[in-house]
């Protein structure tokens, strides 16, 4: 006999299909999972998060997974000794995460306009006092891509892409492919942003001419292996 749900509470019963159900283990950011996320658990992650969120006085960052996925990728960079290179870098948030969990002593340019264009005010001198206890760290003040040309780095082991702008993200990306190691990883930060397909699509053609493949995280970052 054929189990009979009435019309009425048929579209609920639809709907209850795409739901989850149990606990989750994660849930910010826009991303929900059962899956564990132990990261989340990990002593030394929430340290470095919370130091970072203390030096950020826009701490209202609720995305632990994009900084695990930092964190994974500045550590990779430590095991092929190269530099590593954010590309649009506001406050810093993910890169004093990153540094703070993997302790990396790699070269680390961060490369911003700082102009004020996002609405913060004297973002850049917060950023040069936020850094100021790593030696490693290097500020470069300019647009990009035209700024790149004061990068000296010949040897990338990590690239994070944060423009919110297709455009100049795709010439960074031409600029420093040839400078990439083999087996460096790149993310892009906006990948999946709902409001910035023309970025998505930008990073895709970008890779399929490279013969490579973004992989699509469900932070909304998109990934590149070099």
């Amino acid at each position: 006999m054929k189990e009979f749900i009435p019309k009425s509470i048929m579209p609920f019963a639809r709907l209850a299909n795409y739901c989850i159900h149990g606990r989750l283990d994660y849930n910010e950011g826009g991303l929900a999972t059962q899956n564990r996320a132990d990261f989340q658990r990990d002593e030394r992650f929430i340290k470095a998060y919370e130091t970072a969120l203390k030096h950020n006085s826009a701490a209202q960052h609720t995305e632990k997974w994009k900084a695990h996925v930092i964190c994974w990728a500045m550590n990779n960079a430590m095991a092929l000794g190269g530099d590593m290179v954010e590309c649009g870098v506001s406050r810093g948030f993910h890169s004093r995460v990153g540094l703070e969990y993997t302790g990396a002593k790699n070269k680390l340019y961060l490369i911003d306009a700082w102009d004020g264009r996002l609405g913060y005010k004297d973002e850049y001198q917060q950023v040069k006092a936020s850094f100021s206890g790593f030696p490693n760290v290097e500020l470069i003040r300019g647009e990009i891509p035209g700024i790149l040309n004061e990068l000296k780095t010949k040897k990338i082991a990590y690239l994070h892409v944060d423009l919110n702008v297709a455009k100049p993200e795709i010439e960074a990306l031409e600029y420093l492919w040839d400078r990439m190691q083999t087996g460096a990883i790149i993310v892009s930060h906006d990948y999946g942003h709902l409001q910035l397909q023309e970025t998505r699509k930008a990073w895709d053609k970008f890779a399929a001419s490279k013969g490579k493949m973004v992989l699509a995280l469900p932070t909304g970052q998109g990934v590149i292996i070099r």
